[in-house]
């Protein structure tokens, strides 16, 4: 009996503390950790801190204020890991499809399907967490208190779990089952962040929403408000707004939009250099661009974009300078 004292005391101590335990994590994590992660632009390190902080801060959300913020974070890093299973499953679907092999065709699917699933979820529960910790206002509701900026930054890619765990659940055939009352609810809340702080993501998300529900009465031109966006993030070197485009373009099937998206985000690239504070930003918006353009170019041609032709694609009408010349020299004639 005298042996189990020790272990009830550490107990009873850790229980006691795990508030002041849960403040000290979440705030090492909230000032420290991110900050370095976001300077870093390591996608792979951003969603390895995600999986392996997640669980560790998530166990003290009931004590700790802190602690839930740092995990709304943390659950959208984690489902960044699943998006790379998802991109790879899809192209390795397209070679299937190329090949006529209709059970490897078969096979990839469910894995895109599966790995799809795994990240809405995850998306999901970093939503669940934003409203839990801030809210979301009602139709004609207030907005939450958001004074300092590392509160907006938090709220703003919240609203983007909750953008991404829609998009991935129907990729997912429902088997998340995320609320469907989550793009009005995205809609409403990206109003209150200023979108001209924020790179356009704001107004990407909601163009985002009102692609996705293209048709309806209540919405407006996704495709206007996302090229103000657009210009937005590309001007400050953070190029989210992007990535929702491409993105969007890709699941509603708009691929002249497509198209136009990864040229432009290739261009800004080579004009703009990306902001180092927000670099890992910067570059999973890249990757998700690259990632439409692999697509393309794997269903055309059987392979991923080649580094020196990404902006560009393998059905590009390349023009004769010649025939040009020449063309121009006989209307001059007549």
């Amino acid at each position: 009996m005298t042996r189990l004292v020790p272990v009830a005391i550490a107990i009873a101590v850790l229980t006691a503390c795990n508030g002041a335990i849960g403040n000290t994590l979440a705030g090492s994590t909230d000032r420290l950790v991110m900050p370095y992660v976001m300077r870093s632009g390591d996608v792979g390190v951003g969603c390895a801190v995600g999986e392996g902080l997640g669980p560790m801060v998530g166990a003290f959300n009931d004590a700790s204020h802190h602690a839930a913020k740092t995990s709304i974070v943390s659950m959208l890093s984690a489902g960044m890991c699943l998006e790379d299973d998802v991109w790879e499953a899809q192209l390795d679907t397209a070679r299937a499809l190329r090949r006529e092999d209709t059970e490897g065709a078969h096979d990839a699917s469910e894995r895109v399907q599966r790995a799809h699933a795994v990240a809405a979820r995850r998306y999901l529960s970093a939503w669940t967490l934003l409203a839990d910790e801030y809210g979301v206002p009602e139709p004609d509701g207030a907005c939450p208190t958001l004074k300092k900026d590392s509160d907006q930054l938090i709220y703003m890619l919240g609203l983007s779990a909750g953008v991404l765990a829609v998009v991935h659940d129907m990729g997912a055939g429902g088997q998340a089952g995320v609320p469907m009352s989550i793009p009005a609810s995205v809609v409403r809340a990206s109003a209150c962040l200023d979108d001209d702080k924020w790179w356009g993501a704001p107004n990407a998300m909601k163009a985002a929403i009102w692609a996705l529900m293209e048709g309806s009465p209540d919405v407006g031109d996704p495709w206007a408000l996302f090229g103000q966006s657009v210009a937005k993030g590309q001007t400050a070197g953070v190029r989210l707004a992007g990535a929702f485009l491409a993105q969007t373009a890709s699941s509603t099937g708009h691929e002249a939009e497509l198209r136009k998206a990864v040229k432009s985000h290739v261009g800004s690239l080579n004009a703009t250099p990306m902001d180092p504070k927000w670099a890992m930003l910067d570059r999973y918006a890249t990757a998700i661009v690259r990632n439409e353009s692999d697509r393309i170019w794997t269903a055309k041609v059987g392979y991923r974009t080649p580094t020196d032709a990404f902006g560009t694609f393998p059905d590009d009408v390349t023009v004769d300078d010649t025939k040009v010349d020449d063309d121009m020299f006989n209307d001059i004639l007549k």
